[in-house]
């Protein structure tokens, strides 16, 4: 038997974890799951699939709990991922001279991993980092700024019944991107959020899609958050990503197709 040149996307056997999307495997872009000790046992922090190609990860995927609470605070410490060969990995220094304000954004928020240090500090390796517009999209007050709070407050968990799942992304690929930062790291033309929430096995599902632009000025400062929603089927076909894969069938189908902003607490 002639072994195969396409190593497993899988290795660590994360990826049947609901909250993963299907992976897109290859030669070019490796499946990632950084994790913590809690209580003798591994907790993923989050899973990334990143590519080598773009220096920058398709989707980042993580859940919240009843166990994820917590306030241990902003633990910065900008690394290489341990993970990805040197070759592709990417540093802070990347973001030092980018150009036309482009900052080192959060995809996994340090304020969505505050139950260890270990794992706050995990957040802040440069394969979750992504070019963001510091002026009008990477900044308090702004659009992707409120949905990264709402989806904060959908995560304040106290019944061990209920979890949040989370994927969040900017586009990366052909026609995805707007250009590059120093170091090859590609600069995402949109940003996402896929977030699925079951409560005692009832599912409910929303959908965040913005534009990577200052949202602080015309066409967009007279939007709201909920003008970017849509479902998780309408974002599938923008990103190319297929979300929600370990759900049963028939849950996936059903909660993928529409979503009701009531359902949600804004």
């Amino acid at each position: 038997m002639v072994k195969s040149l396409i190593p497993d996307p899988d290795p660590s056997g994360y990826a049947g974890r609901i909250e993963i999307p299907k992976l897109l495997g290859g030669n070019m872009n490796q499946f990632i799951t950084h994790s913590t000790k809690r209580n003798g046992k591994d907790y993923p922090t989050y899973s990334i699939e990143y590519s080598y190609e773009y220096k920058h990860c398709y989707w980042v995927a993580y859940r919240f709990d009843n166990t994820t609470g917590g306030s241990v605070g902003r633990n910065e410490n900008y690394q290489p991922d341990p993970n990805i060969p040197k070759q592709y990995q990417t540093y802070k220094d990347d973001y030092n001279f980018s150009a036309n304000g482009y900052t080192r954004g959060h995809l996994c928020a340090s304020s969505d991993r505050q139950y260890s240090v270990e794992a706050n500090k995990q957040t802040f390796y440069m394969s979750n980092i992504s070019p963001q517009l510091q002026t009008g999209f990477n900044q308090s007050g702004t659009t992707w700024d409120k949905a990264e709070g709402v989806v904060q407050k959908w995560g304040k968990i106290t019944q061990a019944s209920d979890t949040l799942y989370v994927i969040k992304g900017g586009t990366i690929g052909p026609n995805k991107i707007k250009g590059y930062i120093d170091n090859g790291i590609a600069i995402p033309k949109y940003f996402f959020m896929a977030v699925l929430y079951c409560s005692n096995k009832n599912y409910k599902a929303i959908a965040f899609y913005l534009p990577h632009e200052n949202l602080k000025v015309p066409p967009y400062s007279s939007k709201e958050l909920k003008d970017y929603v849509l479902s998780i089927d309408e974002l599938e076909k923008e990103t190319g990503f297929d979300f929600f894969i370990n759900l049963p069938d028939d849950v996936e189908k059903q909660v993928e197709a529409n979503y009701t902003l009531s359902d949600w607490s804004w």
